[in-house]
């Protein structure tokens, strides 16, 4: 069948360039990191650039090397008011118990930073929002708050938010 002007002038709008593209597809970034494929070491490197760019602090630094005595700590850093908060890391496969929160409080309440730090923060992989979890970190909080230290738990969610927040990026 054969087309006239009329209909050749109707189908030019096929050769103009689109009026718009429409939405892109949604690609979302998981919510949090995915903090268990890091090595124990890549862990602490992790947790030891979120130390550095906290607005308090001045300076953190890694204690010792593999196989060395660390005292119940991995990391430490100095704030601007001379006050020290001393981080342990600790990379886990798997669920983090309530036990192993309060055996992390008791090896650095045995070690010299508990004399100097004025925050203990315990760095996990883990996911510390079950129930009996969240109840022993206030029972740890209390027990550290009379020997005037305050406790703070980085976990998964605390984690990524951190480093979503220095990264310019939100959740």
């Amino acid at each position: 069948m054969a087309t006239g002007p009329q209909d050749d002038a109707v189908l030019t709008y096929l050769a103009t360039p689109a009026e718009g593209c429409g939405e892109v597809p949604v690609s979302t970034r998981p919510q949090r990191l995915r903090l268990g494929s890091l090595t124990p070491r890549d862990f602490e490197r992790l947790c030891h650039r979120l130390a550095r760019v906290q607005a308090t602090v001045e300076d953190v630094r890694i204690i010792g090397v593999p196989g060395q005595f660390q005292d119940g700590i991995e990391l430490y850093a100095r704030r601007h008011d001379g006050t020290y908060v001393a981080i342990q890391c600790k990379r886990s496969s798997d669920a983090f118990p309530p036990g192993e929160i309060t055996a992390a409080v008791d090896k650095f309440l045995v070690g010299e930073w508990a004399g100097t730090a004025k925050e203990f923060v315990l760095a996990v992989t883990a996911d510390l929002e079950p129930t009996q979890t969240s109840n022993r970190i206030r029972t740890e909080k209390e027990r550290l708050a009379k020997k005037g230290i305050r406790f703070k738990p980085w976990d998964e969610a605390e984690l990524s938010a951190l480093y979503y927040a220095k990264t310019g990026n939100s959740l």
